[in-house]
């Protein structure tokens, strides 16, 4: 992931390898907000997986012991994704807490905050989910 030498840290030395991808499907899923550089940090948004990716990644994320993943706004035209690609704009998120589980671990829930922008430089894998540098 190409980043803003300013607003990378050393609390979030992970995201300089490569980084897990939730690109919600742009005809299935409402409009994500992409929060201002100045409010990166400040606010909570609550995240519903129910995709059998979407869950498979969060889980990966948990169970490898981190805490970041990558969330696709735009691709590189400035339309919503379809799926993650070379060019694509997001987020990286923290999990805040282990997501909670409803219908059977068919949807689950978890919080996250917005912590900086990012754009795929390179798609690493996509399968079982997208992860990228």
């Amino acid at each position: 992931m190409a980043t803003e030498a300013d607003e990378l840290d050393d609390d979030h030395a992970e995201s300089y390898g490569v980084l897990p991808l939730f690109a919600p499907a742009a005809e299935t899923e409402s409009p994500f907000p992409f929060p201002a550089a100045e409010l990166l940090g400040e606010r909570a948004y609550r995240y519903t997986f129910d995709t059998p990716s979407s869950i498979r990644m969060l889980r990966s994320v948990e169970s490898g012991g981190g805490t970041l993943f990558g969330h696709c706004i735009c691709s590189a035209d400035g339309q919503t994704p379809g799926s993650a690609a070379v060019g694509s704009v997001g987020v990286a998120a923290r999990l805040l807490e282990t997501g909670s589980e409803a219908f059977g671990g068919e949807v689950v829930t978890v919080e996250a905050v917005a912590i900086y922008r990012f754009v795929v430089v390179e798609l690493v894998s996509s399968f079982p989910f997208a992860t990228a540098r």
